[in-house]
């Protein structure tokens, strides 16, 4: 055999064994990469599940129903998106003379996210629900616990299709309620009648009242609950601070005087009480969903029957008004209650109001008991000393009453109401610490090999007893958190599109019926009209984004998005040889780690450079506009989301230019060492700024680097197809034929 023949021979194999390694170090990449994405999503879902949890506990014993209550029935009012500092500047006369001479007032303090839902449950439950119970939607869940609504005797409700179903759907027909069409909740046909979604409310009770409320004369234990959107929908387009916000206030003032006189006149017996307030508020620029002071202070008033009548201001947590609610009509706490009795809200310290802090206690107490339970895993037969000690204070407060002591039972009554909560929150809490300390274990395990594969350390130079223990650590951790949380062309399908943004752009057509998705759909047609030249293709991608980015933006993102661009096509490395070596390719150089501390800040500045995942809670109908105006959170959070993600696009797509697999490797391991001390920064309790705070460096940390990972991949078809092949094909089958 000739020389030349054995050389061809080992030129052939040495060819397919090449090949052969490549497609086995892709196989494995796409395995590793797969394997990334689950671990990152196990330490998310499990440190949000650890710290953010229902509070909900079924089967809770309920407190008697109290005797000799001072009110029969109860009127409640709820101005969705009504601020306090709008309100106590601009002052109503009618609702300015109760709380100074009739009743008592004060600032209703709630909690993030302040949503309408979670402020109403808050409301008529007396609990903060896990602020991802936001995702639960709205008419379609049900409320799935207690509230002050089920314990009534009845209850008649009004107002809108997203909010009284929530209370409705389920009950056990002690609940009526009604609604206006979901299609009045339109930002932009409001201007027609502004007053139309609170006045339906108002006059559907006083047509309760002239037709139905005979039957009902006598009745006592029941609850009239008109929920009122016109402020909410009124500052999301006006702003809170703008005349028309004004104007609907002081129409729900005048309102609400015409609904007390009618209602007075109707019963006559002195037995209604009355409660103002708001489920949230909302910042200058009309958004609500974060934890401003604007977004957490609401007003709170409240007279009639068995309220005081000092005019005294008193702030409370949104939670205690669900007891103030239940002590006016007589009827046992809901269940799941949190909130605290305010003493200063009741017309009398007599025996009445001593045995409605009592009721408060127990109700507690039954959650700390279940609490315990449920947390510590210690069955019914142990009796903790803090239980203990609650009881004693049970016993004792019942002996000061029986004993003629009112005073001194209503004080040891509110000693052991805050011991109570202060026991709460101990075994809420109590699991936290040593699951931190399992999902420790797994995210070092996760930062070595990460680092190990990344530095090109062969497997077979570890001790194997080190690698063994490092397994059984990872392999343990992950169980146990199983277990326990079960062309030319192209240069018209451009033109038109240029065109067709401009008019929207300047209102010279409404977009909103089918123009603005005709865009926003054939975005990636229009990208891949583009050669698949690298600098060609990402100046196609950042046009092609450009329009529907825009459609969804109100300020300065389109501006960022283009300069990111600019940026990117001019960055120093991008002209430079990108094509890498396949045996450098695994191990990590200088010019690796340099790309990928670029990475991980071009990924931070896309996220804080068009908002972040806060904006959909604090949510600006302006943003959807042009896409749709009528209230759909569905659509709207998807299309919000969607403007998130374009300028991670834009670098998912530069990454396949100046992007190794080491690089990229190298972003995951600077993302998890920064996650691994914040974890522990993440607490459900403190103030609302240090809770958002901590949830959201740990969230971007951790969740940032998978990001790009993802987009890398995601974004290979934006780079690599091109519409023209098509063309391409039909012409060769032309040529055969």
């Amino acid at each position: 055999m000739s020389k030349l023949k054995l050389f061809h021979i080992f030129q052939f194999i040495h060819r397919n064994k090449t090949g052969y390694s490549n497609a086995y170090n892709k196989n494995t990449s796409y395995i590793f990469v797969s394997w990334t994405l689950i671990v990152h999503f196990v330490l998310l879902w499990g440190i949000l599940d650890i710290n953010f949890h229902s509070p909900i506990i079924q089967g809770l014993p309920a407190v008697p129903a109290l005797q000799n209550a001072p009110a029969k029935r109860l009127l409640l009012f709820v101005a969705d998106g009504l601020r306090y500092r709008t309100f106590i500047e601009n002052l109503p006369p009618y609702l300015k003379n109760v709380s100074r001479y009739e009743g008592v007032w004060g600032i209703s303090h709630t909690r993030v996210p302040t949503e309408s839902r979670p402020g109403n449950v808050a409301i008529a439950a007396g609990l903060y629900e896990d602020p991802s119970a936001i995702f639960k939607g709205w008419k379609e869940n049900p409320i799935d616990f207690d509230s002050v609504f089920n314990q009534s005797k009845s209850t008649w409700a009004w107002g809108s299709p997203d909010i009284i179903p929530l209370f409705t759907k389920g009950n056990k027909g002690t609940i009526h309620g009604k609604s206006y069409p979901s299609e009045w909740q339109d930002f932009d046909g409001l201007q027609n009648n502004m007053l139309r979604l609170d006045s339906w409310v108002f006059d559907k009770y006083l047509d309760w009242l002239d037709n139905k409320s005979h039957a009902a004369k006598h009745m006592d234990g029941i609850i009239f609950f008109l929920h009122l959107l016109g402020c909410d929908t009124i500052g999301h387009s006006y702003k809170p601070q703008s005349r028309k916000y004004i104007e609907n206030l002081n129409y729900i003032d005048q309102r609400i005087k015409e609904i007390v006189h009618k209602t007075e006149q109707i019963f006559d017996d002195k037995s209604t009480a009355y409660i103002f307030t708001a489920d949230h508020g909302m910042t200058d620029w009309g958004s609500h969903g974060s934890g401003s002071t604007d977004e957490t202070e609401t007003p709170l008033i409240a007279w009639g029957a068995g309220v005081n009548s000092t005019g005294v201001r008193y702030d409370v947590d949104q939670a205690d008004i669900t007891p103030l609610i239940s002590t006016l009509i007589g009827r046992p706490i809901p269940t799941n209650n949190e909130g605290v009795l305010r003493k200063e809200y009741l017309r009398k310290n007599d025996v009445y109001t001593a045995q409605a802090l009592l009721n408060n206690l127990k109700q507690l107490s039954y959650q700390v008991i279940e609490n315990r339970i449920l947390h510590c895993g210690i069955g019914d037969d142990f009796v903790d000393w803090r239980e203990l000690k609650l009881n004693k204070y049970i016993w004792e407060i019942n002996q000061y009453i029986n004993n003629g002591k009112i005073m001194e039972g209503i004080k040891m009554a509110e000693e052991g109401i805050t011991l109570a909560k202060e026991y709460l929150y101990y075994f809420k809490q109590y699991q936290r610490n040593r699951f931190l300390m399992y999902m420790t274990f797994m995210w070092i395990g996760w930062i070595i090999l990460l680092f190990l594969k990344i530095v090109g350390i062969p497997r077979q130079e570890i001790k194997l007893s080190l690698l063994l223990l490092f397994d059984i650590i990872f392999v343990i951790s992950l169980i146990v958190l199983i277990i326990r949380y079960v062309g030319s062309s192209g240069y018209n399908l451009r033109q038109l599109s240029y065109g067709l943004f401009t008019a929207i752009s300047l209102w010279l057509a409404d977009g909103r019926h089918w123009i603005s998705w005709i865009i926003l759909a054939s975005a990636p047609l229009f990208i891949w009209t583009y050669t698949v030249n690298e600098k060609n293709r990402i100046e196609g991608i950042t046009i092609g984004l450009f329009c529907p980015l825009s459609l969804l933006s109100t300020s300065y993102e389109p501006l960022f998005f283009l300069t990111l661009a600019m940026h990117l096509l001019h960055w120093p490395l991008f002209i430079q040889d990108n094509k890498f070596d396949e045996m450098t390719d695994n191990v990590l150089s200088s010019k690796d780690f340099i790309k990928a501390a670029f990475f991980m800040l071009y990924t931070l500045l896309c996220f804080f450079g068009t908002g972040n995942m806060a904006s959909i809670s604090s949510f600006d109908p302006l943003w959807t506009q042009h896409f749709i105006t009528i209230f759909s959170p569905f659509i709207m959070c998807s299309l919000i989301l969607f403007k998130l993600s374009i300028p991670l696009i834009l670098i998912g797509c530069v990454s396949h230019i100046l992007g190794s697999r080491i690089a990229l490797l190298a972003v995951l391991f600077l993302g998890d060492c920064l996650s691994l001390p914040l974890m522990y920064y993440v607490n459900p309790y403190g103030s609302w700024l240090e809770i958002g705070s901590a949830i959201s460096r740990f969230t971007i940390a951790i969740t940032l680097p998978c990001i790009l990972l993802i987009f890398h991949y995601l974004s290979y078809p934006l780079m690599k197809f091109n519409i023209n092949l098509f063309e391409h094909l039909l012409s060769e089958k032309e040529h055969i034929i």
